[in-house]
């Protein structure tokens, strides 16, 4: 209980030194420069709202494709590796090829489904960002500021007694 206390009191502290070591100014600064682009996203709130969607489904597109791949090429790894043994002992024909071949090209047809896909979210998150960029960036570097912080309150809420720990 005693180490409790004087945990949370050090914890106090560094969050009141972290407080007073930040750029208050800068903070303020970088606050004022994501309004602007705040305003943009919500003049576009339409655009920004359905691209979102688009690759909220191609999100969803891409998991089932490479969910889809991935099976398929461990199924084909498993045979063509049981085939290449089949071929090694001298019993496979031109029909077992045929097959390993098949599964192959199916397989790099899923890979290349899966590319097209992640080649249009890419496109669609790059067309996103020329809405969002900016304000994603100012609010890393707000974020930023503000981790140390962010850190210590978290620390004092988990330290601090409740019913729930007693």
């Amino acid at each position: 209980r005693r180490f409790t206390q004087l945990d949370m009191e050090v914890t106090r502290q560094q969050l009141a030194q972290a407080e007073r070591g930040m750029n208050k100014a800068k903070l303020q600064q970088l606050e004022q420069q994501r309004a602007a682009p705040q305003k943009s996203i919500e003049t576009n709130r339409q655009k920004v709202d359905a691209l979102q969607e688009q690759i909220d489904d191609l999100n969803a597109r891409l998991d089932r494709e490479t969910q889809d791949y991935n099976f398929a090429k461990a199924t084909y790894d498993v045979n063509r590796y049981a085939f290449e043994v089949r071929r090694d002992a001298g019993k496979t024909d031109e029909d077992d090829q045929q097959e390993i071949d098949a599964e192959g090209a199916r397989v790099a047809a899923l890979n290349l489904t899966v590319e097209k896909t992640t080649a249009e979210r890419d496109r669609l998150r790059a067309e996103l960002g020329k809405f969002t960029g900016q304000a994603a960036e100012i609010q890393k570097q707000i974020d930023g500021m503000q981790a140390d912080q962010k850190r210590l309150q978290a620390r004092l809420e988990t330290i601090a007694p409740s019913f729930s720990k007693t």
